[in-house]
């Protein structure tokens, strides 16, 4: 059998059926569980103020085991969410275990040429915040 390795994790079910849950290099690992944020990212769209989404790690804080799921947003023009609102949502649509742990809403959100969220330039400042 031929493969190509892409980067890409997924899970096949007893159908046959392929799910892709994400990027293996944009995992986390938060309480010890390998999670990854296109769950979070996804429930986050389906908000009607959201225009745009990232999950990101953060480091651990105090007692915490593992990393955190930041997720910074933006939102539509003329939209009106809070964090809170946001967290919420996430914790009706994944349950709270799955959810963001922090929201943070920017604007704008930083593009990278293609088009795409810059999602490593997000990570990158994060962790210059927490001072690693």
């Amino acid at each position: 059998m031929d493969r190509l390795h892409t980067g890409d994790i997924g899970r096949i079910d007893a159908d046959g059926y392929i799910t892709v849950l994400g990027r293996w290099s944009e995992r986390l690992s938060i309480e010890g569980r390998i999670v990854f944020p296109r769950a979070m990212e996804e429930a986050l769209f389906r908000h009607p103020a959201v225009e745009s989404a990232v999950v990101i790690r953060t480091p651990p804080r105090g007692s915490e085991q593992g990393e955190i799921a930041k997720a910074v947003v933006s939102l539509l023009p003329g939209a009106v969410a809070t964090a809170d609102d946001l967290l919420e949502h996430c914790g009706v649509e994944l349950g709270e275990g799955d959810r963001p742990a922090i929201v943070e809403i920017i604007d704008p959100m930083p593009m990278t040429p293609t088009g795409k969220v810059a999602r490593a330039q997000l990570q990158e400042r994060e962790w210059r915040r927490a001072g690693g």
